[in-house]
């Protein structure tokens, strides 16, 4: 209890505080409601930081570069088929060739989608 009335006397006012308040409501094992009535703070507040800080920290993991595999063998020439292409926003094209890989294809698209 004495976490909660910690944040009743100092309300969180940077993202870190913010994060450690939200660790302290998961480790009381209380709701929302009660976590945030105990620590004087609205519990929509409580639910907006939680929201803001998830989305930030999935945006932070998503890389805004993609590297990308050049393959020296000779297995490379097998893979020049080019099998389709795609224009995305910003008109940027992707060359999809034969033998391309499905995962590697959906990480750039993502990237590539973001940054136009």
């Amino acid at each position: 209890m004495a976490t909660i009335t910690r944040w009743a006397e100092e309300r969180p006012a940077t993202d870190d505080e913010r994060l450690e308040l939200l660790a302290d409501l998961d480790e009381s094992g209380l709701s929302v409601e009660e976590f945030a009535r105990s620590a004087q703070l609205s519990p929509g507040t409580i639910r907006s930081w939680r929201r803001r800080l998830t989305r930030d920290f999935r945006e932070a993991q998503s890389p805004d570069f993609v590297e990308l595999r050049v393959r020296d063998d000779d297995s490379a020439a097998s893979h020049t088929e080019l099998v389709g292409e795609i224009v995305i926003a910003g008109g940027v094209t992707v060359c999809v060739r034969a033998g391309f890989d499905e995962h590697e294809l959906a990480r750039l698209l993502s990237t590539a989608r973001r940054s136009c």
